[in-house]
């Protein structure tokens, strides 16, 4: 089993790709197809990712966390695998947060484990799921339902990779950032309300503080074991039902949910009326994001749908209850057992379900 230490990941920040740092001879690259389609005057991963004799190109996205077509994609995979298979070698991945998970995942149950780099070439996953270890498979139309703690040994985080991403990519980051802003330690949500740029402009400056923020409650609870490392879960809850029940994109979602979650912290009378109208405010002026059921495309789902995603969820107990976490202010998270029942009634009250 991991020790605490080893959830600490060495983060490594740097403008340009590691060409200097990686073994290729020995490492195994597995890489999002599209990078290849990545081109920019500045900017080309190409030559990177064809310095690897031992590759394998896939489709980021859901489909690949799949249980279903694991062993066809693991096959696929090993195909490229330089022989024999040993436990010194590396996998190294490049890509998104679905690549992510699936590489982190092989990582950990090959051999019982061989070494893991990831290079994340999205902003969500640079700031979230390539961080800690967490990796999963979906099982059933249900997210990350089979799953393992193995964290990278290095995580590089590349500024031109993730800048030279469409920016539709960055923005889908944003529930992320201001997730970590409200719950981290740094309180960092407090420096973007002054910052007077677009959010398209300053998340790079704020990335450092999420990767810092997360990791900060991962080493006190690496395998979620005294119910610190979930307040990492502020917006996930009620997130991952939209995202499960529309397929947005999981870092939408969690914006969503955070939206949810924090309507939910005011009415209760945890989150104060003059903060909640703050944050807010910030949101949909900096960022330029308000609650998806406000629109008028909003479609909204039954509460029968929605609960019966929420009842798969890993954090449901077997009273029917289920972790959720709530704010009191910035950077005070704090986590309480709510019934499945309670929050779908408040989910109807926000007007999210019919």
């Amino acid at each position: 089993m991991k020790s605490f230490e080893s959830f600490q990941s060495q983060v490594i920040i740097r403008n340009r790709f590691p060409d200097d740092k990686l073994d290729v001879e020995n490492h195994v690259l597995l890489f999002d197809e599209n990078l290849l389609n990545l081109e920019t005057d500045e900017f080309s991963p190409k030559k990177f990712i064809k310095s690897f004799p031992h590759r394998l190109g896939v489709k980021g996205g859901e489909s690949l966390k799949s249980f279903k077509d694991f062993p066809k994609n693991l096959e696929a995979l090993l195909k490229k695998w330089p022989e024999p298979v040993g436990r010194s070698q590396t996998l190294v991945v490049l890509g998104g947060g679905t690549l992510g998970d699936y590489g982190g995942f092989v990582a950990s149950i090959l051999k019982r484990g061989v070494n893991l780099i990831q290079i994340p070439s999205t902003w969500l996953a640079a700031m979230d799921s390539a961080h800690g270890g967490k990796n999963a498979l979906n099982l059933e139309g249900v997210k990350n339902q089979i799953g393992t703690f193995y964290p990278a040994s290095k995580v590089f985080v590349i500024k031109d990779l993730l800048e030279s991403a469409p920016l539709e990519l960055k923005e889908q980051s944003y529930g992320e950032l201001i997730k970590m802003g409200l719950v981290g330690e740094s309180k960092f949500f407090k420096e973007i309300m002054v910052e007077k740029r677009p959010a398209q402009d300053f998340v790079w400056r704020f990335l450092k503080f999420c990767i810092e923020d997360k990791y900060a409650v991962i080493l006190q609870d690496p395998f979620e074991t005294k119910k610190i490392r979930q307040v990492l879960n502020f917006g996930h809850t009620f997130g991952h039902a939209l995202e499960s029940h529309f397929t947005w994109p999981h870092g939408d979602s969690v914006l969503q949910g955070t939206f949810f979650a924090l309507e939910w912290s005011r009415h209760r009378g945890d989150l104060s009326q003059a903060l909640y109208e703050q944050i807010l405010d910030v949101i949909s002026q900096k960022f330029e994001r308000v609650p998806a059921h406000q629109l008028k495309w909003y479609k909204k789902p039954s509460s029968k749908t929605i609960k019966k995603l929420l009842m798969a969820d890993k954090k449901m107990d077997k009273e029917g209850k289920i972790l959720f976490v709530f704010l009191k202010s910035i950077g005070r998270p704090f986590l309480k057992p709510v019934l499945v029942d309670d929050l779908i009634l408040e989910a109807k009250r926000q007007n999210w379900l019919k």
